[in-house]
């Protein structure tokens, strides 16, 4: 079975504070020994200099194949403050009403 996670790896530094690292790790069962196994599949970063629009968009992109019921929250409370003429017939009026999005301006 495939288990991937975010695993934060903390790093001592002589000076100044401890450097905090993310990465995205698969863990799995070896085959001959049978013992747990990690695999860094893709390193992030430092945790302070973490890049937020990459995690958006492989985010948005993972989401993308759930079910719309599946997916996680994540724009939650959204609310559109201001219109410019969208309608739910353009992508970016259906792609908020399916996520959730609740006008405020009429």
């Amino acid at each position: 079975m495939l288990d991937m996670y975010i695993r934060e790896v903390t790093s001592s530094r002589k000076n100044g504070p401890d450097a905090v690292y993310l990465q995205l790790v698969e863990g799995y069962r070896d085959g001959k020994t049978g013992k747990v196994k990690t695999q860094i599949l893709h390193f992030f970063g430092r945790k302070d200099k973490l890049e937020l629009g990459q995690v958006r968009r492989l985010v948005n992109q993972l989401a993308g194949y759930l079910r719309p019921e599946d997916r996680p929250e994540l724009l939650s409370g959204l609310e559109i403050t201001h219109s410019l003429g969208l309608r739910r017939s353009l992508p970016v009026g259906c792609a908020l009403a399916r996520a959730g999005a609740r006008p405020v301006l009429p």
